[in-house]
């Protein structure tokens, strides 16, 4: 993956995370912090940059996905008509 990269899709999560928690939604916000803060996580992991407690650190990054599933699911039955 490009290495602009590793650093542009979190910082656009949390941008979104921003401007959805200024405007008032709160459950996207977490979600797009959630998201914005499980990529670097699994990013980091899989250059090796973090090399000790591994897989405390991939507990905490996909739970994060999880997280950011069932928010995003919320945000889904919350928006609907």
């Amino acid at each position: 993956m490009n290495e602009y990269l590793k650093y542009l899709i979190p910082a656009a999560f949390i941008i979104l995370a921003g401007f959805n928690f200024y405007s008032g939604r709160y459950l996207e916000g977490s979600l797009y912090i959630s998201i914005g803060t499980a990529f670097p996580i699994m990013w980091a992991l899989k250059d090796g940059k973090i090399k000790s407690n591994k897989e405390f650190w991939n507990a905490v990054s996909w739970g994060l996905v999880i997280i950011a599933l069932l928010l995003f699911m919320a945000v889904l039955r919350t928006d609907a008509p």
